[in-house]
């Protein structure tokens, strides 16, 4: 932009001086009011900008005047891709956040964009210009090798173990061939326990009974190196884990373990001479119970929530009993991306996670109405979805998902709609 101004510049002869000043000044005000225009009001940058494969990826937007947002959505595909998929992000004080499932994050790199809208419906992009078209990049790079050949199965990390119940297991079944497993070197807490090893197939395995007991105090620190077929070490890995005594271990079964956060907010702007003032505050709350019980509760309080506008506050209580699941609040549902996914949800959802057999269900408000001076500007929307499947889905799993959206009016000033949608 500046190498055309200057070019333009260039290209003037001899005007007059005042002729001169006059087109200076325009050409400059022109030049600084493009550049200016190349600046986002609220969307200030993407992070990270590269992570690890097949872990999830947490992608958070910088903001600047949060509080005047309603909504700001992720759109991202992976590499080979054409049709983004998107997530609604969540607002926090400076920033708004997502995250990517891990079976999503492939090399070499995932697309992304953001979409902002404020109160009004005005919408921004980062990148500005034809985000669709030049969308920001995420690089994804290759785990090491050997992070995903060999594979601890137990104990896992920052495991509490009951004494006498302590095993080391672990997988070969993705080794290389040049892995001599004959010369892998276990060691726990710096007693080394390679003699004591027991392979079974591509497993690997030291016994509770063959592991001494001055290895299993407190805090235990497991190291696992293997080696090739010339004893060049191949591979190092490590794994934390805590071994309780029975006393220990009844008191933490019994035992309610919680914490929590908050953070508040309050900003005054003057602009113009018009006097803004925004209040914020969010809190969040965790907990468990009996090893297999978890709570998780979400509060958001600004003081842009009104009538007139989509809801800006957010609630959120979750429980987590191993197999099932319950939501009650604001929750994003994920379903099959070309029915419905990432959407804010307010009502509850229910996940029965039986791994052979599961069953997902939403259901909630999807838009408030909303009237301004008893004329209705936006209708009421409420959508159920359920979807039945079978398998895990970490190597298969086949699904059906039903959806039906239905706007609840009471006048024909807007045109209601309603929707069904059926898929496998």
């Amino acid at each position: 932009l500046l190498i055309d101004c200057k070019r333009f510049l260039f290209l003037i002869k001899k005007p007059s001086r005042m002729k001169f000043i006059a087109l200076f000044s325009l050409i400059i005000t022109l030049c600084v009011n493009q550049l200016s225009a190349q600046l986002n009001t609220y969307i200030k940058g993407i992070n990270p900008k590269n992570t690890v494969e097949q872990q999830p990826l947490r992608v958070a937007a910088g903001l600047q005047s949060s509080s005047e947002l309603s909504r700001v959505e992720l759109f991202y595909r992976q590499f080979g891709q054409t049709d983004f998929r998107s997530l609604e992000m969540q607002l926090l004080r400076d920033s708004a956040v997502t995250e990517i499932p891990a079976n999503e994050i492939l090399p070499p790199f995932i697309e992304v964009y953001i979409v902002a809208t404020n109160q009004n419906g005005t919408s921004e992009t980062f990148p500005i210009e034809n985000p669709r078209i030049n969308p920001a990049r995420i690089s994804v790079y290759l785990k090491p090798k050997y992070e995903s050949e060999i594979i601890i199965l137990s104990p896992e990390e920052g495991e509490n173990i009951k004494e006498g119940e302590t095993y080391i297991s672990l997988s070969f079944v993705y080794a290389d061939t040049i892995v001599d497993r004959s010369r892998t070197k276990i060691q726990l807490n710096g007693i080394d326990l390679s003699d004591k090893i027991v392979f079974f197939d591509d497993l690997l395995i030291v016994p509770p009974e063959a592991i001494p007991a001055a290895a299993l105090s407190g805090g235990a620190s497991l190291s696992v190196q293997t080696f090739d077929m010339n004893g060049k070490q191949y591979s190092s890995l490590q794994r934390g884990f805590t071994v309780l005594t029975t006393q220990q271990a009844e008191e933490v079964e019994k035992a309610f373990q919680g914490y929590g956060n908050a953070q508040a907010e309050s900003r005054n702007e003057n602009i113009k001479g018009s006097n803004k003032t925004y209040n914020r505050l969010d809190a969040r709350a965790f907990g468990t119970y009996a090893k297999f019980l978890k709570a998780n509760a979400q509060l958001t309080l600004s003081s842009e929530e009104k009538p007139e506008n989509q809801p800006q506050n957010r609630y959120y209580l979750g429980i987590d009993a191993r197999y099932a699941k319950l939501g009650l609040g604001d929750a994003y549902p994920r379903f099959p991306y070309s029915v419905m996914d990432g959407r804010r949800l307010r009502g509850f959802t229910f996940d029965l996670l039986l791994g052979a057999f599961n069953v997902n269900i939403a259901n909630g408000e999807l838009t408030r109405g909303v009237k301004i001076n008893s004329t209705p500007q936006t209708l009421q929307r409420k959508m159920t979805v359920i979807r039945p499947s079978f398998g895990k889905g970490e190597k298969f799993q086949w699904g059906f998902t039903f959806l039906k959206a239905k706007d609840n009016f009471d006048t024909v000033v807007i045109r209601p709609q309603e929707n069904a949608v059926f898929g496998t």
